[in-house]
Order: C-alpha cells, then structure tokens, then sequence
C-alpha cells in the first residue's frame, strides 16, 4: 500500500507519477526541491516495495506496472487541492529549460 510509505517517499512518487512511467531523478530532485540524497534514500525504499524498478545507472527509474504509477497519481499527500496544478506548473517551467540544454538540438517535444 502506498500510503504505508513514509511522507517523502510518496511525495517523490506522487510527482514521478506526472513524468510517465520511466522517470529521470534529476527531474524529480528538481520538481521536488529536494537533496539527491533524501531523493536517493526514497527511491531505494520503493524499490523494495516492489514499486519501481531502479535502472541500470540509478538516474533514471521505471514504475513496475502502470497501475502502480497510476495509483500514484491519486495519491496527494499534502490533501492540497492545488497541488496538482503546482506540479504541472513546475514540471511546465523546468522542462523547457532543461531541454534548451540539450545538445542535440532536436524539438522533439514539438
């Protein structure tokens, strides 16, 4: 059950859940506002959940199953009815400027 989580670790879910199912850790540090560290800690704790497997260069992870990461969309652990649109407020200004980084060049969110 994911409400058995502790506080952050849902929290780190609940906005990874806005990203897809294959989530870079960098973003969500970012989202988040929270040390790499703690963002580290939380992930293995889900991990041994069983909810989201940890990829091969533990910068990115995947939930296991899309109900997974569905059910942590539902969740809101700050019961704020405008956490939702701040996440996509965060995620909308951090994308963009994290792709102009990129060096490819390539619009490929177009």
């Amino acid at each position: 059950n994911l409400r058995r989580l502790p506080e952050e670790c849902r929290r780190i879910l609940f906005v990874s859940s806005f990203l897809g199912s294959h989530v870079d850790v960098e973003v969500v540090r970012a989202i988040t506002e929270m040390k790499a560290e703690s963002v580290q800690e939380n992930m293995k704790i889900a991990a041994t959940a069983g909810l989201i497997d940890l990829l091969k260069t533990k910068k990115r992870f995947k939930f296991v199953h899309d109900r997974i990461q569905q059910a942590a969309y539902e969740l809101n652990p700050t019961n704020d009815s405008i956490e939702r649109e701040t996440i996509h407020l965060r995620i909308g200004r951090y994308l963009p400027e994290e792709f102009k980084n990129l060096e490819t060049g390539e619009d490929w969110m177009l």
